[in-house]
């Protein structure tokens, strides 16, 4: 009975008047914000047909999309995607790497072991 007790006191609009400092530090109860699923990707990858790419600049925010790529491939399979360096361009005086994003068809056949 104290679990659902809790609980329900968690849903409830937090009253700051039952704020308390333990060794320095405030508590609050504060309800959990909901999950953020279903939130809208910084980078267009749902929105992409077959053959469809975008352009990026530099090796930083190549890294921060393969990472993004990785992880929204692992949970839509029938989505897969690949980058390639496509030159250089000059930006504020100084050479910087352009990438492209491309999604590319999805693997219909389980890898080779080997």
């Amino acid at each position: 009975m104290a679990r659902a007790t809790a609980t329900a006191k968690l849903t409830e609009t937090p009253n700051t008047s039952t704020a308390r400092i333990v060794n320095g530090v405030k508590l609050e109860s504060v309800p959990l914000p909901g999950s953020q699923v279903g939130a809208r990707s910084k980078y267009p990858f749902s929105e992409m047909a077959i053959g469809e790419s975008f352009e990026f600049e530099g090796e930083k925010q190549l890294n921060n999309i393969r990472n993004a790529m990785s992880k929204y491939q692992s949970n839509h399979p029938e989505y897969r995607f690949a980058t390639r360096t496509m030159g250089e361009k000059d930006v504020n005086g100084q050479k910087v790497k352009v990438f492209r994003c491309f999604r590319i068809e999805a693997r219909t056949e389980p890898k080779a072991n080997g």
